[in-house]
């Protein structure tokens, strides 16, 4: 994932944008781990509809 100022490193931004916007928009599904990634993507990729992203919290319930 990228953010405003990560990677640090010019060259490797452009490299993880190139495969996130590859990955992102060319893909049937986004499966991400939070409400506020795919939030974050919407924001980055405006014209993905909803129904590209997929929730799966990634955490555990400790009473399970």
């Amino acid at each position: 994932m990228t953010e405003e100022n990560h990677p640090q490193d010019p060259q490797v931004y452009r490299s993880f944008k190139w495969i996130e916007e590859k990955a992102i928009t060319q893909s049937t599904k986004s499966v991400c781990t939070t409400p506020s990634l795919i939030k974050h993507y919407k924001l980055q990729y405006p014209d993905m509809p909803d129904s590209r992203f997929e929730l799966v919290e990634n955490g555990y319930d400790e009473e399970l």
